[in-house]
């Protein structure tokens, strides 16, 4: 089972054009703007969604900004923000029965030692999806 968010609920939907809304001027790298809210960031760039729900990670050593496909990274972003904005762990994965507790964050979904920083095996989340079972040779 691959971490995914899927499509944006409604309710989620809504939360992010008020966050969009109430975050004032677009977000600008070089000549492209971007109405979005920043989910997290620092000095060396930030990931940003836009009222579709879509995920963008601005570099700015580069420059660049590149669209963040759905996914372990995309799950994550957004489980940062999620911490601050609880409206968007609506659209977080739920943990199935079968999942486990991560073993590197101790199932809290960050590393405490480190100040917090977010735990890069279970993206936040504290908890581990199931590994499909593979046959010998199949």
């Amino acid at each position: 089972m691959t971490l995914m968010l899927g499509p944006m609920p409604e309710t989620v939907r809504a939360t992010v054009r008020r966050l969009i809304e109430s975050a004032g001027e677009p977000f600008v790298e070089s000549d492209r703007r971007f109405v979005g809210f920043v989910l997290w960031g620092g000095p060396g760039g930030c990931d940003i969604i836009d009222a579709d729900g879509e995920v963008w990670s601005s570099c700015a050593w580069s420059g660049t900004t590149e669209h963040v496909p759905d996914g372990p990274r995309k799950v994550g972003a957004v489980a940062i923000a999620a911490d601050r904005e609880p409206g968007l762990a609506l659209w977080l994965p739920q943990r199935p029965p079968s999942a486990s507790d991560c073993g590197v964050c101790g199932g809290v979904g960050s590393w405490p030692q480190m100040n917090g920083v977010q735990c890069p095996e279970c993206v936040g989340l504290g908890w581990l999806p199931e590994l499909p079972v593979q046959c010998p040779g199949g």
